[in-house]
């Protein structure tokens, strides 16, 4: 059976944001609702031959995706940790989207080196401490502001979400689906950082985080351990997936796209694929949270940021990983084409009310989940 321990999330912290909201009332809700995390008992020197770590993020009441997902697992003889992720339900996503109201109250202006910052706006630059080597607590509550005493709405209006560094929509009702910062993205943006900060304050290496609804392909092994030795050592994130052909670009030059709308293989790979091999290739602008492996070092950049208001919570965490890769925040690198994937057969927890979610639909050679389905019908 696996092993219950608590989330390794800084305390002191989440003290000083219920205090600087005044929600003592929520403080039993929080202790409830805190994240835990479930060790497998399968032991495996390296996960998949390059992490020393692998985390599952999983809401606790999909036992069907945590069935399917211990199929993979058991099928590659890997270990790796379930993290049981943040219902949107939850009262603390209630806090979040409280806050994200409060502070989009007081837009940020854009500073750049030419510009001078508005008197009746606050200023919005990147943080300072992206190469620190304290130890990082979850949230960066110095700057935020004064919240104390400010009662949680009973009803939140839908918000847009961000674009590029903070920018907004002034009408979200005129805004596509996935613009939209519902309290599902935000919930889902909170079980990410979590272990984010695990991982940025651990030992390892390098870490894979995994949601759970993703099938491999069974030689996921042997892929990753011929490609990386060619990435570069200030690597931060590696997305574990990239081109299909499956899923062309419309229009003319019949461009393929992969990780969820993104063509990862416009820039050359690092070094030219073997022969039945993936290759790896510089990000361009990957929009899945699926599967990723980061660096100790790249998971402190990515939590100073995704933890750093007013970006905190600004939007869905891909398009936010996104933006940090496309501006040249993080160094990020992508594998095509797909060794993880997307299954796509199952009701969305992020997209509620759209089915299994977006259209976008990836495939693999010999995915191990897509070669029972096809055994037990055959």
């Amino acid at each position: 059976m696996p092993v219950k321990i608590p989330c390794l999330i800084a305390r002191r912290s989440v003290l000083l944001l219920l205090v600087a909201f005044g929600f003592f009332v929520l403080l039993p809700f929080w202790q409830n609702a805190n994240n835990n995390i479930h060790q497998t008992d399968t032991d495996s020197s390296l996960g998949l031959g390059v992490a020393d770590a692998i985390y599952v993020i999983s809401l606790p009441a999909r036992h069907d995706r945590r069935k399917d997902m211990e199929k993979i697992r058991l099928s590659l003889n890997l270990s790796w940790t379930y993290v049981d992720a943040l219902p949107s339900a939850n009262p603390l996503v209630g806090i979040m989207m409280q806050w994200i109201t409060l502070v989009r109250n007081r837009p940020p202006y854009l500073t750049r080196s030419d510009d001078s910052p508005s008197p009746d706006k606050t200023s919005f630059s990147w943080p300072e401490d992206a190469e620190t080597m304290n130890e990082l607590d979850f949230w960066n509550v110095d700057p935020w502001p004064s919240l104390f005493g400010v009662p949680i709405s009973s009803s939140l209006q839908p918000l847009a979400s961000a674009t590029q560094d903070f920018t907004i929509a002034s009408n979200a009702s005129k805004l596509p689906e996935h613009l939209i910062l519902t309290p599902s993205r935000v919930a889902c943006w909170y079980s990410h950082l979590c272990v984010i900060q695990k991982i940025a304050n651990s030992g390892d290496s390098v870490s894979i985080i995994l949601e759970d609804d993703i099938d491999m392909e069974r030689d996921i092994h042997a892929h990753l351990q011929n490609i990386w030795p060619n990435l570069p050592l200030d690597w931060d994130i590696v997305f574990l997936g990239g081109n299909s052909p499956a899923c062309p670009r419309p229009g003319a030059y019949h461009r393929y796209l992969g990780h969820c709308w993104s063509n990862e293989s416009l820039h050359p790979p690092l070094t030219p694929a073997e022969h039945h091999y993936a290759s790896i290739h510089k990000s361009v602008s990957p929009k899945c949270t699926h599967a990723y492996a980061l660096s100790r070092k790249g998971a402190r950049r990515l939590l100073v940021h995704l933890r750093y208001p007013p970006f905190a919570f600004s939007r869905a965490i891909d398009q936010a990983i996104a933006w940090l890769v496309e501006s040249g925040r993080l160094k990020s690198y992508s594998v095509v084409p797909s060794l993880v994937v997307q299954r796509k057969v199952s009701t969305s927890d992020v997209m509620v009310g759209k089915g299994t979610g977006s259209k976008w639909k990836d495939r693999l050679t010999n995915g191990i989940l897509q070669d029972l389905e096809t055994s037990e019908s055959s």
